[in-house]
C-alpha cells in the first residue's frame, strides 16, 4: 500500500519555472505533472519586468512570492484529488491566494464580478485583521460576518450578486478537496438587499449633455471628465489585471508602484517651478494657500490619468502629466470663482483662520510693537507680522509704526 502511494506521488508535481523573453521581461509558468500528463499554466498577470531600478526589483520580488504561493496551492489541489481526502496542505492554503488563482483562470463573462467579490472579501479580512485566513480556519460565523459587511458596504452590483460569486468560489474549493465539509451548509444568515440607487446622471444622460452646445468651457471639461470616468471599461480592465495582494509580513495590501518617465518628470518640474510664482503673487491669502496644494494634486491627477489611459505600464507618461496640468487649471479656475462669490465686505473668505484671529485681536488703531506682541501669542514671527501689515486692503498706514484697521470689528 505504501509503495502505491509513493508511485502516485512520483506522478504528481508542480514546478515554478521562468522563461526569458526577447524584450528582457520574464514569464512565469507552472509545469504541472499529473498521472503521466504534463500541463503548462502561464501566470500572465505576474510577468517580471526587466529590472532597471529598485522599484522594478521590489515589484518582481512580490510577484515571485505570489507565484510561489499559487504553485503551493496547485500542488495541494492535486494531492487532494489523488487521495480523495482533505490534505494538510489544503487546510493551510490561504483562501485569498487560492481564490485569486481561481479568478485568474476563470473564463466566463462575469469574471469582472468574480474579481469584485474577491476584492470585497479581501477588504473584509483586512478590516477584521484576518488577511492570512486559511481554509482550515474558515467557518460559518465568519461568512455571516462577511454577509453583514457586504450589506453595509456594497453598491452598484449589490450585496447579493457579490455573495453568490463568493459562494461559487467556496463550492469550487470544496470540490477540490480543500475543505472536509462545505462550510456554506452551516451558514444560517440569508443575504438581503438590492443595489443602492444613486442620485447622479447616468452615462447616457452625460452623453446627451456632452453633445449639447454650450459656451461654458467649465461645463464641457467637467462633463467630458465625468464621461471618461463613468465609461468604466478601463476600470473593469484595471481590476482584472491588477488584483489586490496581501503582504504576509504587514498583512496589508501591497501597493503597485509607478514612477515618472523622463519626459513626464521634466514637464512636471517645469510646471512645479512656475507654480510658486502664482503662490507668491497671492501670499498670505486663502488663494495662495489653495494654489500651494496643487503640487500634490498634480502628482495625484497624473497617476489617475495614467491608470485610466494605460495601466499596463509602470511609469507615468507625458500625456498623463499634460492632462493633469489641464485639470489643475480647470480646478484652480473654479476655486477662484468660488472665492470671488464669497468675497464681500468681509475678509473671512480670503484669509486663513489664524490670520482672521490675528486681525480680530488687533485694536482699531495700534502701533507695530502692539502687533508684534499679539502676533507672538498667535505664533506669528516679526517678519510674518510685517508682511501682514503691508496688506493695503486690510490696513491703513497712519505714520511711522502706526496703523489702523480698515474693517472694524
Amino acid at each position: 500500500m505504501l509503495e502505491k502511494r509513493k508511485s502516485n506521488q512520483s506522478q504528481m508535481s508542480v514546478v515554478l519555472r521562468k522563461r526569458k523573453n526577447a524584450d528582457g521581461t520574464t514569464t512565469l509558468r507552472l509545469d504541472i505533472y499529473h498521472n503521466g500528463q504534463r500541463k503548462i499554466e502561464t501566470l500572465k498577470h505576474l510577468k517580471l519586468a526587466k529590472p532597471s531600478n529598485l522599484l522594478d526589483r521590489e515589484q518582481n520580488k512580490q510577484r515571485m512570492q505570489q507565484a510561489e504561493e499559487i504553485a503551493v496551492t496547485r500542488a495541494a489541489e492535486l494531492e487532494a484529488n489523488n487521495y480523495s481526502m482533505v490534505t494538510d496542505a489544503g487546510k493551510k492554503t490561504i483562501i485569498t491566494v487560492w481564490m485569486q488563482s481561481y479568478v485568474d483562470g476563470y473564463t466566463k463573462k462575469d469574471k469582472r464580478n468574480m474579481q469584485g467579490a474577491l476584492n470585497r472579501f479581501i477588504a473584509f479580512l483586512t478590516e477584521d485583521k484576518k488577511t492570512g485566513l486559511t481554509f482550515g480556519n474558515l467557518n460559518a460565523l465568519l461568512i455571516e460576518d462577511f454577509i453583514e459587511f457586504l450589506e453595509a458596504n456594497s453598491t452598484g452590483e449589490g450585496a447579493l450578486s457579490y455573495y453568490n460569486r463568493f459562494k461559487k468560489m467556496i463550492k469550487q474549493a470544496y470540490r477540490k478537496k480543500l475543505m472536509k465539509d462545505n462550510v456554506l451548509d452551516f451558514v444560517e444568515r440569508k443575504i438581503k438587499g438590492k443595489a443602492k440607487k444613486k442620485d447622479v446622471l447616468t452615462l447616457d444622460e452625460l452623453k446627451i449633455l456632452s453633445a449639447t452646445h454650450t459656451e461654458s468651457s467649465e461645463i464641457r471639461i467637467g462633463t467630458n471628465l465625468q464621461l471618461f470616468i463613468l465609461d468604466y471599461k478601463w476600470i473593469e480592465d484595471y481590476r482584472l489585471a491588477s488584483p489586490i495582494y496581501i503582504d504576509r509580513e504587514t498583512e496589508k495590501p501591497k501597493p503597485k508602484l509607478y514612477y515618472w518617465s523622463n519626459e513626464a518628470k521634466k514637464y512636471f518640474y517645469k510646471w512645479q517651478k512656475e507654480n510658486p510664482d502664482t503662490v507668491n503673487e497671492n501670499a498670505d491669502t486663502l488663494k495662495g494657500e489653495i494654489f500651494s496644494k496643487y503640487d500634490i494634486h498634480f502628482a495625484r491627477l497624473s497617476l489617475v490619468l495614467q491608470v485610466m489611459n494605460d495601466y499596463t505600464k509602470s511609469e507615468i507618461s507625458l500625456q498623463a502629466v499634460e492632462g493633469a496640468e489641464k485639470l489643475c487649471t480647470y480646478f484652480q479656475r473654479n476655486a477662484m470663482k468660488v472665492l470671488q462669490i464669497l468675497e464681500s465686505s468681509t475678509f473671512s473668505g480670503t484669509l486663513p483662520q489664524n490670520k482672521i484671529a490675528f486681525y480680530n485681536s488687533l485694536p482699531d488703531r495700534f502701533i507695530t510693537g502692539e502687533a508684534n506682541v499679539i502676533g507672538e501669542r498667535l505664533e506669528f514671527n516679526i517678519k510674518a507680522v510685517q508682511r501682514f501689515l503691508n496688506d493695503d486692503n486690510l490696513f491703513a498706514w497712519i505714520a511711522q509704526g502706526q496703523y489702523s484697521k480698515k474693517i472694524k470689528n
